[in-house]
């Protein structure tokens, strides 16, 4: 049987693979999606990020970087209050506008006016 009867034959039985996706399982010896799961489920992560199911980061993971002057165009990670303490990120600038419209910003400058 030659490659164009035998490829009819195979989408005849509802085959939709190409060659070349076939060609991707070549050396595959069991169940793809298993290794996918092994794979996953092994998964052990150490340092600044821990964990082999649920992933804590570490406070080093801000606590051991050098402090930098943030520009107003940085980002800063935040957990949302009104999103279900989701991270989100924001720009120092959206902080900045935050505080200057709240007052804030004049309240920290009278504390630490104080505190002088």
């Amino acid at each position: 049987m030659d490659d164009t009867n035998a490829a009819a034959q195979l989408v005849t039985l509802g085959f939709t693979a190409s060659i070349t996706e076939l060609n991707y399982t070549d050396g595959v010896t069991s169940s793809i999606q298993d290794q996918l799961d092994a794979k996953v489920s092994n998964a052990t992560h150490t340092g600044e990020v821990t964990g082999a199911t649920v992933l804590t980061v570490d406070k080093t993971a801000i606590s051991n970087k050098s402090s930098v002057t943030a520009a107003l165009d940085d980002t800063i990670l935040i957990g949302d209050t009104s999103d279900s303490n989701n991270l989100k990120k924001v720009t120092v600038q959206t902080v900045v506008d935050l505080a200057s419209g709240s007052g804030v910003a004049e309240s920290l400058a009278i504390a630490y006016a104080v505190a002088l």
